[in-house]
């Protein structure tokens, strides 16, 4: 059998006014075309704008307002191609990890066929191949128009990631090219899947899949600590085993003890084997004290422990994520760690995050939210469910579930971000009926039993937090605000956060300045001055966070220089993380839990409600977040 690591091989990339590529000589003179970009050699992964940026065809889209000149590049096709040597006659195909978004893939000046969707893996049958030197190629096509931030959700391709095009987090970057993983193999290449794990704290349950594999295959599965066997057993390929009454140690959730993880080794003769990692832990969702009989349970208790759910939203580090480092998701998940959070929601409207940041999580013990690619568009926020969307969200759920179901530190599933009805103040969230979140509850119930799922978040009877609503007990999970819609910090904000009675807080925040050397590094031609909310100095991409007003409000005037806004911009970050988060963990467990909004910049913004900050630095307001974050209730 025949597997090779295409990312090893050296790479071309030419971009070309589109269809040229195909047509191959000119109508009118019968010259041979030639590439409006011409080929630079690449190593993947990489990106389109990534390898442009390497080769200093575009300028860096993070400086002023550069991401406007990037737009081009969604407007031609795009062609990676290689060589491959092919050891014998037979049937091959690719197996591609993220294709990013759509197009062909060519076999030898040949078209074999398109390809569509980046949230899934894609097989492409090359058919019989002699031994020898095969020329392959992926070319790629225009990605949708508009996914953005605004919108009709219910009109909305879920193939491709919709943060590229504008979020108020990040600017536009429509993504293109070649990630996570890209193999040549034989089209009988025995393989293994896990099809569902499951843990107790003493108890592991396990399926394990089989694809063309010999008659009769014994699989032989070994639970090891390090090198040391602590159980093991045979089984079928499809068969459910169950491994009791083991001799192991808990995985314990950041500050409360060492995530303990152990690793089973499966094998099937000498033809396939497979490796992953487990941790043992049990968890119950519970009624919060007070709530409502129809609320859904926002109480967790984790190894027989109740916890106070405190962490951040989790959103891509990068907007080109396919040229994001390793390192860097050490760096962030480390930073993390040492603020005491215990939970990070992987936000709806980008892909599932690569396999290292699952199992830095299971390192870190860290809980992980994960969110469906579905997310609210203003204009309308239910979920589609056209037979194409269904069709495609169907291929993303076994996707999803093909990577995730072995972590430990996979809590829980939602449908997605701010799916609801604007039909009532507040706003309605998608209750599970919708025929798309049906879909992803069945792959959850078959392949997670012991990691449920949510319609969506926010969830219960209001999206968002309304005052008149205090004392009603229609907050359940909700989201917001995201800062003061007062200049006085001190007046409706602290009031707000003194009555808030929600029964877990999914996403709220506030809004501070990123530094002042890294507003400098970035600004380009943009000058800061006016201080107006509508400079596009401090508007990139909107003008929500720059609360000048406060400012004025305060100290009766605008600020005069870039520092003073900055110093005042931190400080008022962190008095406003301060009077929201201290009462929120005072009520657990009536409150179940505070998770900000948002962790990291992927964009050097000049305000966001980040904490890390595009350079990978706290901003002061981290100080009061790790301080309750690691106080108890009864502390604050």
């Amino acid at each position: 059998m025949f597997y090779k690591d295409l990312f090893k091989q050296k790479w071309t990339l030419s971009g070309w006014v589109p269809y040229q590529w195909k047509l191959g000589r000119s109508m009118e003179v019968k010259e041979r075309l030639s590439a409006e970009t011409r080929p630079i050699e690449v190593t993947l992964p990489i990106s389109v704008q990534k390898a442009l940026l390497d080769n200093d065809l575009i300028e860096d889209w993070n400086v002023g307002l550069n991401f406007r000149k990037c737009e081009w590049i969604e407007n031609r096709h795009w062609l990676y191609e290689t060589d491959i040597e092919v050891p014998a006659d037979g049937e091959y195909e690719i197996a591609a990890g993220m294709l990013d978004h759509c197009g062909w893939y060519l076999l030898d000046g040949k078209t074999l066929g398109y390809f569509s969707g980046s949230m899934h893996k894609h097989v492409l049958q090359l058919g019989h191949l002699s031994a020898g030197t095969h020329h392959i190629g992926f070319v790629f096509d225009f990605p949708p128009r508009w996914l953005g931030q605004y919108g009709y959700t219910s009109q909305m391709p879920v193939g491709k990631v919709r943060f590229n095009y504008t979020w108020d987090w990040v600017i536009r970057l429509v993504q293109c090219g070649i990630g996570d993983s890209l193999i040549l193999r034989s089209c009988r290449t025995p393989e293994l899947s896990v099809h569902h794990c499951q843990t107790t704290l003493n108890s592991l349950t396990l399926r394990i899949d089989g694809k063309n594999l010999p008659d009769n295959t014994q699989l032989a599965i070994q639970l090891l600590d390090e090198a040391e066997p602590v159980a093991q057993c045979s089984a079928v390929p499809g068969q459910e085993i169950t491994l009791n009454d083991l001799s192991v140690e808990p995985w314990q959730l950041n500050g409360h003890g060492q995530a303990k993880l152990y690793t089973v080794k499966v094998t099937a003769g000498d033809v396939a084997e497979k490796s992953f990692r487990v941790g043992f832990r049990s968890f119950r969702r519970l009624p919060n004290p007070g709530a409502p009989e129809h609320a859904l349970p926002w109480l967790f208790e984790v190894n027989g422990e109740p916890i106070f759910l405190q962490g951040f939203n989790w959103t891509p580090i990068l907007p080109n994520t396919i040229d994001v480092p390793d390192e860097d998701y050490r760096t962030l998940i480390k930073m993390y760690k040492d603020l005491n959070v215990n939970i990070l929601r992987v936000w709806g409207g980008a892909r599932r995050e690569r396999d290292i940041f699952y199992d830095l999580c299971d390192e870190a013990g860290i809980m992980v939210w994960q969110e469906f690619p579905l997310s609210s568009s203003g204009c309308d926020n239910i979920p589609p469910d056209d037979e194409e969307s269904m069709r495609e969200m169907a291929l993303i759920a076994e996707d999803y579930m093909e990577h995730l179901n072995t972590h430990v530190s996979l809590f829980l599933w939602s449908g997605g971000n701010e799916l609801f009805y604007n039909d009532k103040p507040g706003c309605r969230p998608c209750d599970g009926s919708e025929p798309i979140l049906q879909l992803m509850k069945k792959f959850v119930e078959e392949r997670t039993p012991d990691k449920p799922m949510v319609p969506t978040s926010p969830s219960g009877d209001s999206a968002y937090v309304i005052d008149e609503y205090y004392g009603q007990g229609v907050h359940h999970d909700v989201h917001g605000p995201w800062k003061s819609y007062f200049d006085d910090l001190e007046d409706w904000w602290k009031t707000h956060w003194d009555n808030a009675d929600g029964l877990l807080f999914s996403e709220f925040g506030a809004p501070g300045a990123s530094s002042v050397k890294l507003l400098k590094q970035y600004q380009g031609e943009l000058n800061p001055e006016p201080f107006s909310d509508v400079n596009p100095y401090w508007t990139r991409p909107v003008k929500w966070h720059t609360e000048f007003s406060g400012l004025k409000f305060e100290h009766g005037r605008l600020p005069e220089t870039v520092e003073e806004f900055v110093e005042w911009s931190q400080q008022r970050q962190y008095r406003s993380l301060e009077l929201a988060l201290t009462p929120l963990k005072r009520k657990f467990p009536a409150c179940g839990g505070a998770i900000l909004w948002m962790g990291h910049d992927c964009y050097p913004l000049p305000t966001n409600c980040s904490l890390i900050d595009f350079d990978r630095n706290l901003k002061p307001a981290a100080e009061v977040v790790k301080k309750v974050f690691t106080s108890a209730p009864e502390d604050l």
